[in-house]
């Protein structure tokens, strides 16, 4: 079967040595370590790849032994480096221990790491990095029962390749399961480690226990990192979280970012804490992050405190308002004004303001016509036969209260005549008139 190659001087190897090799296997095959990561477009599950060895539904694949070596010698991985423009060359060895033949397909792949921090591999046609720098013999092998076959591959670095760690992976396929095995390729250069710290958050955890922090770790260099952490939380009395650094399950490919939390089960219960995370890794890289932690409770007591203090505001408000509205009401009234006559109208002929006014009036009036009377009676003893006009007086002073009589001057006028002619019986039918 041609092969598959991107690399131009990959072409020039003579075929003869792209043969596999088909190795008799006299015992089982050692197992391997591996978890299920993303499903790949044949409809396979692919596996995540682990440094080990790859293993399917009885099937096996790794890094062939060194020569002389037995199985339990093998290499957990490929380990490849040179500069730009070199081609590496290294087998793979695919064994089956079963008691049937087995054909499996085989294709390079670029790593990456999945979400919760595990190592994958591209699905096919997916890759666009290392992965497509592998060149293998064969792209399909048939491997005959309790049988080794040893496949050599090439990988050609790309001349602009940039120096640091390139993470790949040679993924076996048998139609229901893929899995990888590791390749560690380097390109020869200056490397650089940079970790960073990214959307640290204090969150409540899982079914309501307790509470985690969450937080991004991101491999801003061009080497595989295995980070350490440690945090710390301070609250408002003094430290409430010390953890020191330890190794994390994590190895944190270039270009890669992991997203993590790290559980909390005893936080306080009334307290506000300043949460501080510390990340390291070899070559020098360190990161930090900062979140705030403030307990449930403690929220809801400064909720209920604001809410109190904004009602003991508005009631004070309030009570101010009605107070001035209170002196408004209970001011004395000032002096009032002395307009038209009662009985007349204003300045431009309208009638006057109202009854009360007009009732007013007639009150006064009938006081001067009594007064009168009085004095009359005293100075005068004939005023007996005055007593008739009296009355008419006192009912035109009546009408003049309503608006519809005759000018208050007029009757004003009359009063003093009649008085100088009646008598003391006059004096008394003006009082019984009010």
């Amino acid at each position: 079967m041609p092969i598959s190659s991107t690399a131009s001087t990959a072409s020039k190897v003579a075929k003869a040595s792209w043969a596999p090799v088909s190795v008799s296997v006299p015992g089982s095959v050692a197992e391997s370590v591996s978890g299920t990561a993303a499903s790949a477009g044949s409809g396979a599950r692919t596996e995540a790849v682990p440094d080990g060895t790859a293993r399917g539904s009885g099937w096996s694949a790794a890094p062939r032994p060194p020569e002389g070596k037995p199985d339990p010698d093998a290499r957990d991985f490929f380990y490849l480096e040179g500069g730009p423009g070199t081609v590496l060359r290294d087998t793979l060895a695919v064994t089956n221990d079963s008691d049937r033949a087995r054909t499996l397909r085989l294709r390079g792949a670029d790593a990456y790491n999945a979400s919760g921090g595990a190592v994958s591999v591209r699905e096919p046609g997916r890759s666009t990095g290392p992965g497509t720098w592998i060149a293998l013999a064969e792209d399909r092998v048939r491997v005959p029962a309790r049988t080794r076959a040893e496949v050599p591959f090439t990988v050609t670095l790309p001349g602009g390749a940039v120096p640091g760690d390139h993470p790949a992976a040679l993924v076996v396929d048998d139609g229901e399961r893929q899995a990888g095995v590791r390749l560690h390729l380097r390109v020869s250069g200056p490397t650089l480690a940079a970790l960073g710290v990214e959307h640290a958050e204090v969150r409540p955890g899982n079914k309501g226990e307790g509470v985690e922090v969450g937080y991004t770790l991101v491999n801003r260099g061009n080497t595989v990192l295995r980070p350490r952490l440690a945090v710390r939380a301070d609250g408002l009395f003094g430290p409430v979280l010390r953890r020191e650094a330890r190794d994390l399950p994590v190895e944190l490919l270039p270009g890669q970012r992991v997203t993590r939390q790290e559980s909390w089960p005893d936080a306080p219960a009334l307290d506000r804490a300043d949460v501080h995370l510390t990340a390291t890794a070899r070559g020098g890289a360190h990161a930090t992050a900062s979140a705030t932690y403030t307990a449930p409770s403690l929220t809801w007591l400064l909720t209920g405190l604001a809410a109190l203090a904004l009602a003991a505001l508005v009631f004070g408000w309030y009570a101010l308002r009605r107070r001035g509205s209170s002196r408004g009401r209970d001011a004395p009234n000032g002096p009032r004004s002395r307009g038209a006559p009662p009985g007349r109208g204003g300045p431009d002929g309208s009638a006057g303001s109202n009854g009360t006014d007009g009732g007013r009036a007639a009150v006064g009036t009938a006081e001067a016509v009594q007064t009168a009377g009085v004095v009359g009676a005293a100075g005068t003893a004939g005023m007996a036969g005055t007593n008739e006009k009296a009355e008419r007086t006192v009912k035109a002073e009546g009408r003049a209260a309503g608006g519809a009589g005759a000018p208050p001057e007029e009757m004003s006028e009359k009063a003093p005549e009649e008085a100088d002619a009646g008598g003391a019986s006059g004096a008394r039918s003006v009082v019984s008139g009010r």
